[in-house]
């Protein structure tokens, strides 16, 4: 498969929820709602285009939205919360709040095919998202009503995470709670994405919000999103690793030997025949899925990183309070410190935390 701007749209079109459009200025892009495309941007790194930007485009990357740095330990990674003053600092409706556009109509996604590195000193696409951004305001579209994603035709290793964005948008309508860019056990690599069954969590998304999944991130705006998807009853986490510059994914043995995960697939798109250690998830010329299942794998190391997991999602629930009742819960607790805080966490029950915003 090439991973060109014709092939990603195919890949869209016939797996995601989107438009295929077809504009003459601009050619063919997908269009999303508002919400959906921030979880675009979030998970691909692509970026608004936005030419006072010094990369001309407003990117929201996974790492902005970093809570904890390793599985089942509980040190803050500088992201959602400033460690030292227990702030919250970067969650997703303080982006909402500081940059307007983010939620301002409908998103058009664009593929920027391009090939070498440097023109006049700068990199040489920014001389074609300079000319989008006139075209858009020529046109009467303002140029944040465009995403970019790059295509660079010379390094295909750079479409791995539009590819995590895929499968996480698969299985969170599978019902499963998805993440990116894994905080996993030390020295084991982080995984590209992983999936799970989370059964407690997904009650009370579907009781309060009309949803049984998410990915991690978006607990911290729960309100935004639109009620869609299943439920999922397969009690299974998975976890899957991403190539589109080779065909080799064999770094996904280290979170399969941590036995906390069911299940394990490499999702290579043009891989032809699936590893003996995992199932493989490639696509067709025409943009087509196709799945090789793998056998099921022995999780004895489960119960303790399940119950971790619920703690992570605690943190991002209690990041989308606002900034009064967020105060108000540590002012009432005295809580000062980092430590004080995870005892905290770990002692509310998920449903606890949902009621903190109520």
């Amino acid at each position: 498969m090439n991973y060109t701007k014709e092939s990603l749209l195919n890949i869209m079109k016939n797996n995601c929820k989107c438009e295929i459009e077809h504009d003459v200025v601009f050619g063919d892009y997908a269009v999303m709602d508002s919400v959906d495309a921030f979880r675009y941007c979030v998970i691909t790194g692509s970026g608004y285009l936005k030419p006072s930007e010094p990369e001309l485009r407003k990117i929201f990357k996974r790492d902005m939205f970093r809570v904890f740095n390793q599985a089942c330990q509980y040190d803050l990674q500088y992201g959602v919360f400033d460690e030292k003053k227990l702030k919250i600092i970067n969650s997703t409706k303080k982006m909402f709040e500081r940059y307007p556009f983010i939620l301002d109509g409908k998103k058009r996604i664009l593929f920027v095919e391009y090939s070498g590195k440097t023109l006049n000193g700068e990199p040489i696409y920014n001389h074609i998202l300079r000319d989008l951004a006139i075209k858009a305001e020529s046109n009467g579209f303002k140029s944040t009503d465009f995403i970019i994603t790059l295509v660079n035709l010379d390094k295909i290793k750079d479409m791995e995470s539009f590819f995590e964005y895929l499968i996480c948008e698969d299985y969170s309508e599978k019902g499963y709670m998805t993440d990116s860019q894994v905080p996993f056990f030390y020295a084991t690599g982080t995984p590209d994405i992983a999936a799970y069954t989370m059964t407690e969590l997904s009650a009370l998304l579907h009781e309060k919000f009309g949803l049984y999944a998410c990915s991690f991130f978006e607990l911290m705006h729960l309100e935004y999103l639109s009620s869609n998807g299943k439920q999922n009853n397969k009690m299974e986490d998975v976890v899957f690793e991403v190539k589109t510059g080779s065909t080799n994914g064999s770094q996904i043995v280290k979170y399969i030997d941590k036995h906390v995960f069911d299940r394990a697939y490499e999702v290579i798109a043009h891989k032809k025949q699936k590893s003996t250690y995992a199932g493989l998830i490639s696509f067709d010329e025409n943009g087509k899925k196709k799945v090789e299942h793998d056998i099921q794998l022995d999780a004895i190391n489960k119960q303790e990183y399940k119950n971790w997991l619920n703690d992570y999602a605690k943190m991002y629930i209690l990041a989308g309070l606002d900034d009064e009742k967020y105060n108000k819960f540590l002012s009432e607790r005295s809580i000062t410190r980092k430590d004080e805080l995870i005892k905290v966490i770990k002692e509310l029950s998920i449903r606890e935390v949902f009621l903190l915003g109520e």
